[in-house]
């Protein structure tokens, strides 16, 4: 809240060990097997590796370079689209592009999501790392789109401490954390507790 503006309910976290494994709950959990999952690439590449494993399908999103920087390419990324797609990772701010959205970017892609149905996750990992003079813009500030929002955060980039196995997955609708948590019950996940007194620690 004090950082990004952003009040979240402790009931709606959930913690996993780290935000691979967050990826992986998440397609686990919204997608069946032979889905597509959309990426904007080139993206962090644990990403496709999961949803490969998983036995879904890497739709790749290609971002073209304007004045240096990527950007999307909403034209482009729609008429690609089949229709066999499910859920899309949103990486805010990039990796490895380093970019971090500006807010008519980020509507462009909740928009993207919410045409195509899409379960939206966005991985801000790198929240709290943008330059000077450049505000990271949390997703959920972004309006239309909390029935289909999962937001994942950590304090391992933050604080250089990603051996603690401990990340954040966030999400305020219900139907989707009931899923959520499901899934986390039925595969006997708990958090990792060394990682829970770190990121205290941390903070």
């Amino acid at each position: 809240a004090e950082r990004h503006g952003w009040d979240v309910d402790p009931a709606w976290v959930f913690t996993t060990h780290g935000l691979v494994n967050g990826t992986a709950m998440c397609v686990d959990a919204f997608t069946a097997p032979g889905d597509g999952v959309v990426l904007m690439t080139p993206v962090y590449h644990a990403f496709a590796k999961v949803i490969n494993a998983a036995g879904r399908r890497v739709v790749e999103m290609e971002m073209p370079i304007e004045d240096g920087r990527y950007v999307p390419d909403f034209d482009a990324w729609d008429a690609a689209m089949t229709g066999g797609e499910t859920m899309m990772m949103l990486c805010s701010p990039h990796n490895p592009g380093g970019r971090v959205w500006s807010r008519a970017e980020l509507e462009g892609i909740a928009a993207f999501a919410k045409r195509h149905d899409l379960i939206l996750v966005s991985d801000e990992i790198h929240h709290d790392l943008p330059m000077p003079g450049q505000p990271h813009i949390p997703m959920a500030h972004i309006e239309g789109i909390e029935d289909r929002l999962v937001m994942m955060t950590a304090t391992t980039k933050t604080f250089n401490i990603a051996g603690s196995h401990s990340g954040n997955v966030i999400i305020a609708d219900e139907a989707l954390r009931a899923k959520f948590g499901a899934r986390m019950m039925a595969l006997g996940l708990s958090p990792n507790s060394f990682g829970l007194f770190m990121a205290t620690a941390a903070y």
